[in-house]
This record gives structure tokens, C-alpha cells and sequence, in this order.
């Protein structure tokens, strides 16, 4: 068993259940003992870049219950709470602890890791890949050398580069989007990938438009290492992402009064239908 761990989802937890779930598979798997902690009490205060009273206090309380926990490194998989840990919160809080990214852990128990990954997944896939974040952490390079330790899964080389650190932050300059996805599905194609695979949950929910829409398939890189453990997760988001106006049925009763039909209709509805790119004609 490995040093204990607090694995921090931060706020943005409702849209990939999914993805959650496998990566919390993965740790039990790879005996890490991590303690999973996320929801409004656990939220970096990015969201409120605009209301810098209510980010300070967000962070302020966020700090302080990840202090709390008792563990001396939090794990986060939300490249954003990293950031806003790195760039914001600990540079006026006492944090206590060590910060690392979910792909660091996984590279750094890649050989026991190696050990659980079976089952094939044959597979022609293309990393998408952003700027930013590797200025920091070479996470697209561990990416890349965890994903080679699946069996048939074949990973092409990159080249082309997304700019900034995530996919949340070009939806808002829709023309930047469409520049970017238009190059990614072109490069995609002349290497002849089965399919692009999504590091950050925040790029998965933006680009699945893409393979909603029939231009090219989209993978996130943890549910494929679950695949080839023999965990299998429907990735849920895809499927609302086609249903587009019907995913209100496919989420069921029980979860859309969970959600709140205030946040479904104004947030998530709209989120679901959007299209990241529209091919020349």
C-alpha cells in the first residue's frame, strides 16, 4: 500500500460520473489508499474570477478541509483546480501538503500499473494535446507513455498543439474553437487515427460534439485504461451530447432533481447541444 493520498475532484463532478468512477477503480486497483473528496465544499473558486470576495472565501474553506484531511499530498484530476491550487490558493493559504496531477500518480505506479492492463483495446489514437499545461508538468508525454502500455492500443505521434491549457477556455471564442477542431479532425485523419483521446474532462465534454456529430470519435484516456482492466463505463456525456434536446429523459427523474431543473435547463441543456466545429461546406 502507497503512501495515503487525498484524491480531490473538486466542484465539477456532476457531467462525468462516469470518469470518476473509473479513476477511483483505478486507485483501489493499483492499492493506493485515497481518500475521494469533492462537491461546493471542495471547489477551487475559479468559477468566481469575477467575484474576487467569494473566490477568496471558496479557496479560504477549500484550503482549509483539504488541510484537514490529514494526508500529505491531494491528488487532483481537474487541470483548473490544479492551477488555481498552484497560481492562487496555496501563495495565501497554508496548504500542508503536496499537490500532484492524477497522471503523475498513474505514471509514477506505471509499472504496476502495466501489470493490470490485460485486455486489448485495439486502437489507432491521437493525443489531443494543449500548450499551457506542459510548462509545468510533461503530463502529455506521461499520457503518452501510459497509454503505450496497452495492449493493441496504438498511440500516433502529435505535433499540432491546442492553444491554452484546456478546451473550457476557447468554447467562449467560438472562432479560435472552430480553428482548432477543424486542424485537430484534419490532422486526425491524415494519420489515419481510429480516434482522439481526451486527457482533461473539461476538453472530453467540449470535443464530444465531434463525435456526436459523426466526424471523429472521442476517447477519454482513463476510461480506456479501465477498458483494458476490464472495467467497462458507458461514457455518459457522449451519450447525452446525441441526444441533445432529449437528454433531459436519458438522465432520469432522479438525477435531474439532483442537478435541479434551474441548472438543467439553463447550464446543461444548452452545454448538450453546442458544437465545438461546422465543416466548411
Amino acid at each position: 500500500m502507497s503512501e495515503p493520498v487525498t484524491f480531490w475532484l473538486g466542484c465539477n463532478v456532476l457531467r462525468h460520473g462516469d470518469v470518476v468512477h473509473a479513476c477511483v477503480d483505478i486507485l483501489r486497483a493499483l492499492e493506493i489508499d485515497a481518500k475521494v473528496v469533492g462537491g461546493p465544499d471542495y471547489c477551487c473558486g475559479n468559477v468566481k474570477d469575477a467575484n474576487l470576495t467569494a473566490e477568496a472565501g471558496m479557496a479560504r474553506r477549500t484550503a482549509h478541509n483539504l488541510r484537514a484531511a490529514g494526508r500529505g499530498q491531494v491528488v487532483a484530476w481537474c487541470p483548473s483546480c490544479h492551477a488555481q491550487m498552484n497560481d492562487v490558493i496555496s501563495r495565501s493559504h497554508s496548504t500542508g501538503f503536496a499537490l500532484a496531477h492524477l497522471v503523475e500518480l498513474l505514471w509514477e505506479h506505471r509499472g504496476r500499473l502495466a501489470n493490470l492492463l490485460v485486455r486489448e483495446v485495439p486502437l489507432r489514437v491521437m493525443l489531443h494535446e494543449h500548450y499551457d499545461f506542459d510548462s509545468e508538468i510533461p503530463l502529455h508525454a506521461m499520457v503518452r507513455e501510459i497509454l503505450a502500455l496497452v495492449p493493441g492500443l496504438t498511440v500516433l505521434p502529435g505535433g499540432y498543439r491546442a492553444p491554452g491549457y484546456m478546451c473550457a477556455t476557447l468554447a467562449t471564442m467560438p472562432a479560435v474553437m472552430q480553428a482548432m477542431c477543424g486542424r485537430t479532425v484534419a490532422q486526425a485523419r491524415d494519420q489515419g487515427a481510429g480516434a482522439l483521446v481526451t486527457v482533461y474532462h473539461q476538453c472530453h465534454r467540449e470535443l464530444l460534439g465531434l463525435d456526436a456529430d459523426g466526424h471523429l470519435p472521442v476517447r477519454n484516456y482513463v476510461l480506456l485504461l479501465a477498458r483494458s482492466m476490464g472495467i467497462e463505463y458507458a461514457d455518459e456525456y457522449l451519450s447525452w451530447k446525441t441526444a441533445a434536446g432529449g437528454a433531459k429523459a436519458l438522465l432520469g427523474p432522479q438525477r435531474v432533481a439532483a442537478v435541479g431543473e434551474a441548472l438543467l435547463e439553463r447550464a446543461l441543456l444548452p452545454e448538450f447541444a453546442r458544437r465545438p466545429w461546422k465543416p466548411d461546406r
